[in-house]
């Protein structure tokens, strides 16, 4: 009895992980797109299958998860051709992979084809030079450049020319109400025996401090009084 209950939960467990397996199935093609026969297909689960190809359609059944599957062509004892690709399995059903093969070729046999290609045999075609444009495009720059030059000839030649100005220079001159009150402040100061206070000039007169400034420097620059600084005043005296 207890040995006819462990065969049943054997195979509810095989049954259980068979629905719950994926089928990765598909064709392997050369570069031609033809079936490849005999080609040797690997899948990298625990343990590794491996499958020959014998018409070129191969199938693998795997749980989930991510594998790489990998099929060669192999002459000889030498992989001639190979197409590696990889899949995720997320639930169970059918997932379709075809594997395209693409020749292996040896150092030495990348070598004798490229000793093979005579480049003399080899045609280019007719390269268009980029002369004549660059050659036009030089022709009218050197058009408009000329023509620019030209006009600027003719127009300074029609333009009539007008003698230099020169300045004349016009001396300053200081209204005449000032004039008169220079005079008036050269007068202040003799009569103050020929040295007097810049304070006491203004006390002396009806023009504001800094018109009896402006004055002061005025008669000072034409030599006729030298002005002294003393402490926050200054001393006028008549020359």
């Amino acid at each position: 009895m207890g040995g006819r209950w462990i065969t049943i939960m054997f195979l509810l467990a095989l049954t259980a992980s068979a629905v719950e397996a994926a089928r990765i199935h598909g064709t392997v093609y050369n570069i031609e797109l033809d079936p490849v026969k005999n080609a040797r297909v690997e899948i990298n689960t625990e343990p590794k299958q491996a499958y020959i190809a014998t018409d070129g359609s191969y199938s693998f059944t795997v749980p989930n998860g991510e594998y790489k599957l990998a099929a060669r062509i192999i002459r000889n004892g030498t992989t001639t051709a190979y197409a590696a690709e990889e899949i995720t399995v997320q639930a169970d059903g059918d997932y379709v992979l075809d594997l395209i093969v693409f020749p292996e070729f040896t150092e030495e046999e990348i070598l004798v084809s490229a000793e093979e290609i005579d480049l003399d045999e080899v045609q280019f075609g007719d390269v268009p030079s980029p002369w004549p444009r660059l050659l036009l495009v030089v022709g009218i720059f050197a058009l408009l450049l000329g023509g620019r030059y030209a006009w600027k000839k003719r127009t300074s030649t029609l333009a009539p020319k007008m003698p230099p100005v020169e300045a004349v220079a016009q001396p300053v001159e200081l209204p005449a109400t000032e004039k008169d009150y220079s005079a008036e402040i050269l007068e202040f100061i003799r009569r103050q025996g020929g040295r007097t206070t810049q304070k006491d000039i203004r006390k002396s007169s009806p023009l504001s401090e800094a018109k009896i400034s402006l004055i002061v420097a005025e008669l000072e620059h034409k030599g006729l009084i030298e002005k002294i600084k003393k402490g926050r005043g200054n001393i006028i005296v008549l020359k």
